[in-house]
């Protein structure tokens, strides 16, 4: 598994209705998302990158999040273990 960006991370919990209301594509793995693509996917509403990664924390589901990304789906799966021992 390539590790791209934590930016891919951001996608994998954007929920159904973030991704409409974004005007985002829903995408099923954001496993190979690099900051390129992500920059790309950003309405020209948004003035500031920061404001519409925001706007898409307002919208996110890590549960799904989870089921996207497997370097996420790695991060949450040894946290979670390390703060349970």
């Amino acid at each position: 598994m390539t590790i791209r960006e934590i930016e891919s991370w951001y996608l994998a919990g954007l929920t159904k209705n973030g991704s409409t209301q974004l005007g985002i594509a829903e995408i099923t793995s954001t496993d190979h998302v690099d900051k390129d693509h992500f920059d790309r996917l950003r309405s020209k509403s948004f003035e500031s990158r920061i404001d519409w990664m925001v706007e898409m924390l307002r919208h996110y589901s890590l549960t799904q999040a989870v089921a996207r990304n497997g370097s996420l789906r790695y991060f949450v799966s040894k946290f979670v273990s390390a703060k349970t021992t």
